[in-house]
């Protein structure tokens, strides 16, 4: 779909008169998705697909008409049986629109180009209304939502990276929200022939490439024709100025053991989704043992490297070679788990009886509690953002209602804590851990979160706990196998009891700022709460 938009934006610059067709509901069994778009002009299609078949050859036709030039909606059945000449069997339908005036939007095209290039994904939202009248916003996925949008807010939330496409049907016509993301990088380390090859397939499957060696003459712009960044040097000093990212893919396919352990030492303590390096067993086991030996990395580390690299299709040749790779690259970018594995659950249900006043609304950082706190949230690397409130959800609920988050009520509030816990943890089910952070607590920066969120993904433990200086502290990571005993847990007891019971599946994280300790109960929490938070912004 990124592709499709590219070339439809290009289409608009040049001045081309196009039609942006876009399948919106699909029904049963059909060729394709919603959100699949094809790019037409008056004499018949250009680019992109919504299916083929007699689908594609409608849109065509309604394009070619002499009537053409009216946006237009339609519905193909699938229902041909067996021996009929024409027309598909799959059982289900389909339903398209076509735009004919797509550069009534460029500039919602041009804002999701600019987005996209710079690292940021977003939300593409079409207005579908039953007179065909189109309307198109652009929206970064972490944005506050325009008073235009608000009362579609958790309809955007939901469309997570698990369903990157989703239709609503409204009274007067139809919503779309697609989830667009910036194309992953793919860094290849080596530019000798397999990272030639790799280069040419990422390319094609649709990443961002980089290609980095020690060996000018291996890194030649003719060479990597598709490559968008080509680094000569040093190759831990080009990985650090890379400042990896967890959409990252890190290959690493260089020309000898030595060059592929000080990459792969430079690749270690970095959150990515891929991490690849080429080589038989017997190197990958000697490498490892030494790494663990001199203590530059943990088991844990280890354990997340794929090597030896690709999947097992046979290959010999370096196409071969290089195919397998991009292989195993597209399998470990479809899972479900690449990087949408944390939802953050936000307390905001109490009562405030021993601050007075309602604490979530109190000013701090030029805005309010709940505000920081959850701008803090969607600052971090956790995928979701669920707020719970409770008495005063009607207050709280305004006032973040132009931040892109999940709310839900817990009309149980008055039983404690506990009863708000797992009221986040049973609207977090997509996800597959999830932390709980009291709602009181600004002082928890992102970076905290992150560092949680990372000492995780690296370990094999289920509970995540912050401390400083020994004590313990929130926010707390929980994985997801814990959802149904936290649903029974004693609600005298709240998480405590969870902890107590499976001190085995424990990870403490030592931080090194007492942030993670202080919560606002009282007056004089705040009043300490503000001077230290302006004592370390100096």
């Amino acid at each position: 779909m990124l592709n499709i938009y590219q070339s439809l934006l290009k289409f608009i610059n040049d001045g081309d008169s196009v039609i942006l067709g876009t399948l919106v509901v699909k029904k049963g069994s059909a060729p394709q998705i919603p959100g699949s778009s094809a790019i037409f002009n008056a004499k018949g299609l250009l680019t992109g697909t919504l299916g083929g078949g007699i689908l594609e050859a409608e849109a065509e036709r309604l394009v070619t008409a002499p009537s053409a030039g009216i946006n237009l909606f339609r519905t193909i059945k699938y229902n041909a049986k067996i021996e009929d000449d024409t027309g598909a069997i799959c059982g289900g339908e389909a339903s398209f629109i076509l735009d004919f005036s797509p550069q009534k939007h460029s500039h919602v095209f041009e804002q999701m180009h600019q987005s996209l290039s710079n690292g940021l994904s977003g939300y593409l939202i079409t207005f579908i209304e039953k007179n065909h009248n189109i309307k198109r916003y652009w929206l970064q996925e972490k944005d506050p939502i325009s008073d235009e949008l608000i009362k579609f807010r958790n309809d955007i939330v939901n469309c997570n990276k698990q369903q990157a496409v989703v239709t609503y049907q409204l009274e007067n016509g139809y919503l779309m929200i697609e989830l667009l993301q910036a194309a992953p990088r793919l860094i290849i380390i080596g530019g000798g022939h397999i990272g030639q090859a790799l280069c040419h397939y990422g390319h094609m499957l649709g990443f961002e490439v980089t290609v980095l060696d020690n060996r000018p003459e291996y890194v030649r712009a003719e060479m990597f024709k598709e490559a968008k960044q080509l680094l000569i040097g040093d190759l831990t000093d080009s990985m650090q100025a890379l400042k990896l990212k967890p959409d990252a893919y890190v290959v690493i396919v260089t020309q000898g053991h030595k060059t592929d352990y000080a990459a792969l030492l430079a690749c270690l303590q970095a959150d990515v989704a891929y991490l690849g390096m080429i080589g038989s067993k017997r190197k990958v086991k000697l490498i490892k043992e030494d790494l663990l030996k001199k203590k530059f990395s943990t088991q844990s580390e280890l354990d997340t490297i794929y090597s030896p690299i690709g999947l097992d299709i046979g290959a010999k040749t370096v196409p071969e070679i290089a195919l397998s790779i991009a292989a195993e690259l597209v399998q470990v970018r479809r899972s479900k788990k690449v990087r949408n594995d944390v939802a953050m659950i936000i307390l905001g249900a109490g009562k405030s009886s021993r601050m007075k006043q309602v604490k979530m609304l109190l000013p701090f950082n030029n805005e309010t509690i709940i505000e920081s706190v959850v701008q803090t949230a969607l600052n971090s690397k956790a995928s979701h953002t669920i707020v719970v409130t409770g008495a005063y959800e009607k207050q709280i609920s305004q006032q973040i209602k132009h931040l892109p988050v999940k709310v839900c009520y817990n009309a149980d509030f008055e039983q404690g804590m506990l009863s708000s816990v797992q009221c986040g943890v049973n609207n977090a089910d997509a996800f597959e851990a999830f932390m709980v952070l009291p709602g009181d607590q600004p002082l928890v920066k992102a970076s905290t979160i992150d560092r949680l969120i990372d000492a995780w993904r690296r370990s094999d433990k289920g509970l995540v706990i912050p401390t400083f200086n020994g004590k313990k502290g929130h926010p707390v990571l929980i994985h997801h196998r814990y959802k149904e005993q936290i649903n029974h847990l004693d609600s005298n007891i709240g998480l405590r009891q969870l902890f107590h019971e499976h001190t085995d599946d424990i990870l403490y994280v030592e931080i090194d700022s007492e942030e993670v300790l202080m919560d606002l109960d009282k007056p004089d929490d705040y009043k300490k709460a503000l001077k230290w938070d302006a004592k370390s912004k100096k």
